[in-house]
């Protein structure tokens, strides 16, 4: 099959690249020469290369050529040094990767587990990894130490997040005594860089069984919480999904380096006039006076002659640029790395962490920063959720001071409402108990937080396996005695993620064979897939208020809803769900969140829940210090705008006496606002138009303090010195998009050209609302 490659296990692999991670630039054979040619790189080096090679020519240099060429040896050699210093690290560390030690079967002849170096691991084998190692390469995952066969995985080396990432086997493999014993073939992608995606099929025994990223673990990720795996090696070394997503090192300059090469061109030109001009008076003196001055013994004239007299001048003005400049500035770099490595104030002592300065020839590029990217949940807040407030059809229950759960909001414990509400919280999850130490874990810290709500509500998450969920409701008792635990049965999930923005778990009540979706995320997915019949636009203000409200005081919020399903539209659901999993590619996810968007609709409202991310400590007087350092800050945050806006005034972003700028836009004209941001000087840098509809929520954050001025077709304003203070753009269907920033602009306003949208000049807007011809 075209773009798919068969993998058997235990085949040897021999038709693949090997696992050899190399992540260094040079080696003992290339080193010399692509150094020096990174070198000549940079203009200055040429410059004065150049200058030595003049010098070694008697009749126009009047110093000897050593004084140029031992000082450029000695800065290439100190740069050569620090370049190899840094790769030398770079070895190390591809070199405790490669030796690392694993358990791994790779022959049919002999299926017991051997020591492999992670360099030898090939396509096919089988590989064995116990808690805490880090994956050596792409593994399909065949069996795990848990019954349910769900491993853990931390991605923090491939995306930042903390969070632990569960992985399910495939349950036949599962099953087995023992993977080693597998003998089946795996047909899957060609190697690609999308990380979380993995659509192939597994044949086992005379059937096919579809697996998709939940059965990949990839390379450089830690196992976490789960005792041992085994897996099938799918990728390897430079195939491997976080090595396609690399890019080549790429060579980097500081903006010092940068200038000094643009100034070297210009003091260069400036010594060819200089020599052009005297040359020329020179050789016109020296035919009207040479006759007199017998003693100098003037070369005969020809016309390599004449250019001696403007090369002399040429070299006597090359101290204009004098070569002690780099050896100063190579020798400060260097030294700037080793402050930062060794600065005391720079030392975490809770991670016992230093600084280091992994490239030495852009350590000053620190000082020059003058532009923040910052992600809101985790950096600027604590990541630590707690839950606060919550609606429950026309009541609103807790407050920002105590908390949803220390209010006497319920009328009752028994009231349906409420035990819908709390059901749901303890039910529509991806959380997990640790069998150690019964602590809930999950990937998502705002579900740690509603399960443990629903905890404390009286309905207590029991127990969770891949194939069931059990819980304890005590709503209508008051001994444990009387307790009785629930077991739902898991048919199936439909996850979270940044496109759906929302999750929905179908459950069968073993009790009482009743199947129940359940379903959670943000408003604008939720709320139109609630059934117009039951929850009318009267219900809807209600529950805008209440997340305007949440939002307003800086809460994250979710919708809840469910609906009763029957036996039959299970069965259907399940016959769609198999007949998309045999296709292959990227059909498939596709065809699947086709069916899932029209399963999950006609829901019956809940509630929705207001959870508070506090602020990490010092986050606000860091933020004031940076920005009275001229620096300009970029907050990106998938919240709501309200929420958005309130975060971004408690952390200091935006301060109570600024004005702001709101631009709203739906989906159908995404493309104003693209060529409006495309239009402005700062978001040029990292602004992809064509990728505009992809982006989620993001907040920013300014002042502008310079004028502004029309873009040449006289429609679009574009910002030129401006420091954005906060954003959010939304481009999903239907929402609106919001966009905020100060702005304080001194004098009158001028139209464009054609009359359009206004462009500022020197104007102080205290507020201003841009809308496009839908009105929005």
């Amino acid at each position: 099959m075209p773009g798919t490659r068969q993998i058997t296990a235990l085949s040897g692999g021999d038709d693949f690249c090997d696992n050899l991670v190399v992540n260094s630039k040079y080696t003992i054979i290339t080193f010399v020469p692509k150094n020096i040619m990174e070198q000549f790189s940079k203009v200055l080096n040429c410059y004065f290369l150049f200058i030595a090679i003049l010098q070694f020519i008697p009749a126009i240099a009047p110093v000897n050529p050593m004084s140029t060429i031992l000082p450029l040896i000695f800065a290439f050699t100190l740069t050569a040094i620090k370049e190899g210093a840094d790769d030398r690290n770079r070895h190390i560390e591809d070199r405790k990767f490669n030796e690392r030690e694993y358990e791994a079967v790779t022959s049919t002849s002999n299926k017991q587990l051997s020591k492999v170096k992670s360099k030898d691991i090939r396509i096919g084998d089988i590989v064995k990894l116990q808690k805490g190692d880090e994956i050596p390469c792409d593994l399909l995952l065949l069996q795990s130490s848990d019954p349910d066969g769900v491993a853990y995985i931390r991605t923090d080396n491939l995306d930042g997040e903390i969070d632990l990432k569960s992985r399910t086997a495939v349950a036949e493999i599962q099953s087995l005594p023992s993977a080693v014993e597998f003998n089946g073939s795996v047909t899957c992608e060609q190697p690609d860089m999308k990380l979380y995606h993995f659509n192939s099929v597994v044949e086992y025994q005379s059937e096919k069984y579809s697996v998709s990223g939940e059965q990949l673990l990839l390379q450089s990720c830690f196992l976490q919480n789960t005792d041992w795996v085994l897996g099938l090696a799918v990728y390897t070394g430079k195939d491997t999904k976080c090595c396609q997503a690399k890019q080549l090192p790429p060579l980097k300059t500081a903006n010092v380096d940068r200038q000094i090469s643009t100034y070297a061109v210009v003091v260069f030109l400036c010594q060819i006039a200089v020599a052009a001009i005297m040359g020329i008076i020179g050789n016109i003196m020296q035919g009207t006076e040479a006759q007199d001055a017998w003693y100098l013994a003037m070369p005969s004239a020809t016309v390599l002659d004449y250019l001696i007299i403007p090369m002399r001048f040429f070299l006597l003005t090359s101290v204009m640029i004098p070569i002690s400049f780099k050896v100063i500035i190579d020798v400060s770099k260097y030294l700037i790395s080793i402050l930062i490595s060794n600065d005391i104030a720079m030392y975490d002592p809770e991670e016992d962490c230093p600084a280091k300065s992994n490239n030495t020839s852009i350590a000053e590029d620190l000082g020059q920063i003058d532009i923040i990217l910052t992600d809101k949940t985790g950096t600027l807040t604590d990541n630590k959720m707690l839950f606060k407030a919550c609606s429950l059809g026309s009541r609103m229950v807790g407050d920002s001071e105590n908390g949803a759960l220390d209010q006497d909001g319920f009328t009752t414990r028994t009231d349906s409402d409420f035990v819908n509400f709390a059901r749901l919280l303890s039910l529509c999850h991806t959380v997990t108990i640790c069998d150690d130490t019964h602590e809930l874990s999950s990937p998502s810290p705002d579900e740690e937080a509603l399960v443990k709500a629903a905890m404390q509500m009286g309905c207590v998450l029991t127990s969770r396996s891949k194939t069931e969920i059990g819980i304890t409701p005590s709503f209508t008792t008051s001994t444990p005695s009387e307790q009785v635990t629930e077991r739902h049965e898991i048919l199936y999930v439909m996850e979270f993620n940044s496109d759906r923005k929302m999750m929905s778990i179908l459950l069968r009540n073993l009790s009482t064979n009743v199947i129940t979706l359940y379903s959670k995320g943000a408003d604008d997915k939720i709320i139109p897939k609630l059934d117009p019949s039951k929850f009318g636009d009267s219900e809807k203000q209600i529950l805008q208020s209440h997340l305007e409200q949440f939002a307003t005081t800086g809460l994250r919020t979710l919708v809840l809803g469910k609906k009763d399903v029957t036996e039959a539209e299970y069965q259907t659901l399940d016959a769609d769900l198999k007949e998309a999993s045999k296709i292959t590619g990227e059909g498939r996810d596709i065809r699947i969140s086709e069916i899932q968007q029209k399963f999950e609709d006609k829901l019956l409202f809940v509630g929705a829940t207001a959870i508070e991310d506090k602020l990490q400590d010092g986050v606000p007087e860091t933020i004031e210090l940076l920005r009275h350092a001229g620096l300009n800050f970029w907050m990106l945050t998938g919240d709501k705008f309200e929420t958005a806006q309130q975060i971004s005034r408690s952390c200091g972003l935006l301060s109570a006496n600024e004005a702001l700028l709101s631009l709203s836009i739906k989906n159908g004209e995404a493309k104003l606002m693209s060529d409006l941001l495309a239009h402005t000087e700062l978001t040029k840098r990292f602004y992809d138009s064509e990728k505009f509809s992809e982006y989620g929520t993001f907040s920013v954050s300014p002042k502008i303090d310079g004028p502004t001025k029309t873009s040449d077709d006289g429609d679009i304003p574009s910002t030129h010195s401006a420091d954005l203070e906060e954003a959010e753009l939304r481009t999903q269907s239907g929402t609106t998009v919001e966009m905020l920033h100060p702005t304080q602009i001194d004098g009158p306003t001028k139209t464009s050209d054609d009359g359009d949208i206004p462009s500022t000049h020197s104007a102080d807007l205290e507020e201003a609302e841009l809308r496009t011809q839908s009105g929005t």
